[in-house]
């Protein structure tokens, strides 16, 4: 499987993927995390057609779900893994979502005051957080019970604040790691 935002479907290297995978019969699973930002510039603005027809151009089966909707991600990844694991090539998922946070941590700083959304969008998109409609689904089906969801984010909250504070007490890394982390040699 390989992740991508609508920002890399811009990109020449995204068709060269269509291409080839489906020429070797790859079995790949594609997902587009279509969040509606290149960065700090809306999708609208720079991007021509559909995305997910990109694909289909290439006979790649294609479906694009509600990303916020687990169920459907899932439902729409099943079906995806089972096409690319059963011989026939590449698939493709679209997942419309939004970014909720910055394209980077910094972005503030970044941008010197200047915007490319407002916080009522940003809002409203929050109010169709997956991970707290997961919740609220799975304790309507019986699944669980909204203490045991509280007390789950309590602990995965003190995982996080673990981390950070051996993060911030550790030494530095050795800057020359870059070379062997991030690139070959």
């Amino acid at each position: 499987m390989t992740f991508f935002g609508d920002g890399a479907a811009n990109q020449g290297v995204f068709m060269e993927c269509l291409n080839v995978s489906t020429l070797w019969q790859l079995p790949l699973v594609f997902v587009c995390e279509y969040n509606h930002f290149c960065e700090f510039t809306p999708t609208a603005t720079v991007t021509a057609g559909e995305i997910a027809d990109r694909a289909r151009a290439f006979k790649i089966p294609c479906e694009v779900v509600d990303g916020n909707d687990v169920m459907a991600v899932r439902s729409a990844a099943a079906k995806a893994v089972e096409w690319a694991r059963s011989g026939k090539g590449p698939a493709f998922i679209e997942a419309q979502t939004y970014r909720i946070q910055g394209h980077l941590e910094s972005e503030d700083l970044f941008l010197a005051g200047g915007k490319y959304r407002e916080k009522q969008e940003i809002d409203e998109w929050r109010k169709l957080d997956p991970i707290s409609h997961f919740g609220q689904f799975l304790v309507s089906k019986g699944v669980c019970t909204t203490s045991q969801l509280d007390s789950i984010s309590t602990k995965i909250a003190g995982v996080v604040e673990d981390a950070v504070r051996f993060a911030e007490a550790s030494e530095p890394a050795d800057s020359e790691l870059t070379f062997d982390v991030m690139f070959a040699g």
